[in-house]
């Protein structure tokens, strides 16, 4: 009833916490029916073409998605939420999430050359946003995989211009 009443009054953010809080509670159910439960709203808000509410459901269907270790459906999730948190301008959202992807591609998928690729277009988003957190946030991680990867060179270097963004 509570979501029927925020609908009706074009409370998206009320909207929003009782979708999340439905998912949730079918959760409990089993992971399986909290992860339905948000694909068929996401149904709906794209019906509507509200890209903030598709957003919300893209980023619980991500958690679901962890919560039983899903990673293979993360994939085309990051693709349509990724563009979509560009679209509304949700700068640290979208770095966070590509940073995420290049976790997955990285340590589940063992695909490297997409993590670092995915890396690269965090990056370009934080110097878009003119974030410096948001740059070394990324350079952090670049850092990181470099070094994971063996190529400690590259790696100190993304350390030490994360290192210089601190103020």
């Amino acid at each position: 009833q509570a979501l029927e009443v925020a609908r009706e009054i074009g409370d998206s953010a009320r909207e929003i916490g009782t979708l999340q809080n439905l998912g949730t509670t079918a959760s409990q159910l089993g992971d399986d029916q909290g992860i339905e439960f948000y694909q068929s709203q996401l149904v709906i808000a794209r019906d509507r073409n509200d890209p903030e509410l598709e957003a919300s459901l893209l980023q619980f269907l991500s958690v679901g998605y962890i919560t039983i270790g899903d990673s293979v459906s993360l994939i085309p999730l990051y693709e349509d939420y990724i563009p979509l948190l560009q679209q509304l301008e949700r700068w640290p959202e979208a770095v966070y999430a590509l940073i995420g992807q290049a976790s997955l591609y990285y340590g589940t998928l063992s695909e490297p050359e997409q993590a670092f690729a995915t890396l690269d277009e965090a990056l370009a988003i934080a110097q878009q946003a003119n974030n410096p957190n948001l740059l070394r946030t990324v350079l952090i991680n670049q850092g990181s995989f470099y070094r994971l990867s063996g190529d400690s060179v590259k790696g100190i270097e993304a350390y030490g211009q994360a290192l210089a963004l601190i103020s």
